[in-house]
């Protein structure tokens, strides 16, 4: 899998070298999607959230960048993976590795899920 490390928006380049920093890998969404489809997963697409993300504390404080946060929910029933009757299984441990060592970036935001 090939990603571009380097991104124009100067607040994005600055978010991609922080995750890189803290050990997150670079990918993409489908391949972000494929990850997730494996463990029993997918994301409603319907619900994307585009917003803004503020760095609170630490080195990066007051830095902000455009982010997407995709919806997860339970392939089979599209619970969302967050509910308090969604599953929490071995399944659900896999998905929050995905969500904790992954992201991406397309369409000039920084996707997260």
């Amino acid at each position: 899998m090939t990603t571009k490390q380097t991104h124009k928006n100067p607040s994005i380049q600055r978010e991609i070298v922080r995750n890189l920093a803290a050990g997150m890998q670079l990918t993409t969404v489908k391949e972000l999607t494929r990850m997730v489809k494996e463990v029993g997963y997918r994301f409603d697409r319907d619900l994307d959230t585009r917003s803004t993300s503020r760095i609170m504390s630490g080195p990066g404080a007051g830095d902000s960048y455009p982010n997407c946060y995709l919806y997860v929910v339970q392939d089979d029933d599209g619970l969302s993976a967050y509910h308090y009757q969604a599953r929490r299984d071995a399944n659900y441990e896999k998905l929050k590795t995905i969500r904790n060592d992954f992201f991406a970036v397309t369409n000039n935001h920084v996707v997260v899920f």
